[in-house]
């Protein structure tokens, strides 16, 4: 969702014409104390002129396409390397072949990555043809609030759920109404915050700070 709110934010340069994108990497498991990120100087910018339709397009087959053959190959593959095999044996098989989050293994980086390509040039296309549109405005400034989310999903909406206890082993309908819940909330909150300040907290600390 935040990926979706960052691309509907401010898209193109108008300097060049060009539109950039910055991948940074974010891997999360529910402890707060299990977070993985490359550093800055590791995320991988790419000026591409996807504002194109021809570009965007082609790009969009292609990570899709990598997204589905990464994913099927991964399912095969675990399925032909457990075989025979229980206990432990058949769980390390699983974790080094397979597109799970945690441990980051390449299959889940090729995957995760291509579906990101989707989910931004997805986001790109919506913002091509209604970026203009009243009702976008809020998850615009959402996306202009990115940093600020990111760290209050873990210090606010995490920290809340740790504090009373629910934060772990619960169902999927738990996770997915506490994730809109908060996205809910994270809207609200930039619509409110930016209808008054030109940038988020923390994007405004970052902004002294480089």
């Amino acid at each position: 969702i935040l990926c979706l709110y960052v691309l509907l934010s401010d898209l193109s340069c108008e300097k060049e014409k060009k539109i950039f994108i910055y991948f940074s990497f974010f891997f999360n498991d529910t402890a707060t104390t299990e977070i993985y990120t490359l550093s800055l100087h590791d995320a991988l910018p790419i000026c591409l002129d996807i504002a194109n339709d021809r570009i965007r397009h082609r790009i969009l087959a292609i990570a899709a396409t990598a997204a589905v053959a990464t994913e099927v190959a991964s399912a095969l593959l675990v399925r032909i390397g457990t075989a025979g095999l229980t206990g432990t044996e058949a769980e390390d098989v699983t974790l080094l072949l397979g597109t799970q989050m945690i441990p980051p293994m390449p299959l889940y980086m090729i995957a995760g990555t291509a579906t990101a390509i989707v989910v931004i040039l997805l986001s790109v296309e919506l913002a091509q043809r209604v970026g203009d549109a009243a009702w976008l405005r809020p998850i615009i400034y959402t996306g202009q609030l990115a940093l600020t989310l990111y760290v209050a999903h873990v210090l606010i909406g995490m920290g809340l759920l740790d504090a009373t206890g629910i934060l772990y082993d619960q169902s999927l309908e738990f996770a997915v109404t506490a994730a809109l819940a908060f996205s809910v909330a994270a809207i609200i909150f930039s619509w409110a915050w930016r209808s008054r300040f030109p940038r988020g907290p923390l994007e405004w600390a970052m902004r002294k700070l480089t």
